[in-house]
């Protein structure tokens, strides 16, 4: 886990993949965390990941730091030890399906994790089926992200890069994009603020 974080700074959130297939998956959730601010990968059975192969050439500068850091553990350790939020596409409709529902989007996790006083993992499941119930059950929170009723089910890659973003107000404490502010023009008078009273 990463180290002692002063009092001020935001929550302490890490990535967790599990049981990814492909590496370029691993690489693309890297260079995610690496765009975002984050840089605690943590692996669960992961794929052979090389540093020739296809993670290190989907990482980006994220083969810098994020990915050689990369961290193995097993899912006792994860539950032991993190706040743990679950990603799923598919919910469950009502209480009565009590894996998968109630859930959070990623933007209700802004304000939900903001006063968490653990270290926080965002837990992604497999390419094909992601994380199944017993694994659901056993996390703090399960999470989706909406999307096309038709279509919902994201890539990998994808779905952990739209969390990262929608979260950005918890890593980030600055982006590449310059203040507007001060550049915006005065908002316009209108026609009947500038008339003059030519009926006094």
């Amino acid at each position: 886990m990463s180290e002692e974080r002063p009092a001020d700074a935001g929550p302490d959130i890490s990535v967790c993949i599990v049981d990814a297939q492909t590496p370029g998956n691993v690489g693309t959730i890297a260079r995610a965390m690496k765009n975002f601010g984050l840089e605690e990968l943590l692996l669960i059975d992961p794929p052979a990941i090389e540093p020739d192969g296809e993670a290190y050439g989907f990482a980006g500068h994220a083969r810098e730091d994020v990915l050689p850091g990369a961290e193995e553990i097993d899912f006792d350790d994860l539950c032991a030890n993190y706040h743990t939020v679950g990603f799923t596409a598919i919910t469950g409709e009502d209480s009565r399906k009590h894996v998968r529902f109630p859930y959070s989007t990623p933007a209700d996790l802004v304000e939900e994790l903001r006063g968490v006083d653990a270290p926080i993992a965002l837990v992604f499941g497999r390419e094909d089926k992601g994380l199944s119930n017993e694994e659901l059950s056993r996390l703090d929170q399960v999470a989706a992200i909406p999307a096309s009723e038709a279509y919902p089910v994201m890539n990998l890659g994808q779905a952990a890069t739209v969390t990262l973003y929608e979260l950005r107000t918890l890593t980030l404490e600055d982006t590449q994009l310059p203040d507007t502010e001060p550049h915006r023009a005065p908002p316009r008078k209108s026609s009947a603020s500038t008339t003059t009273g030519a009926s006094s």
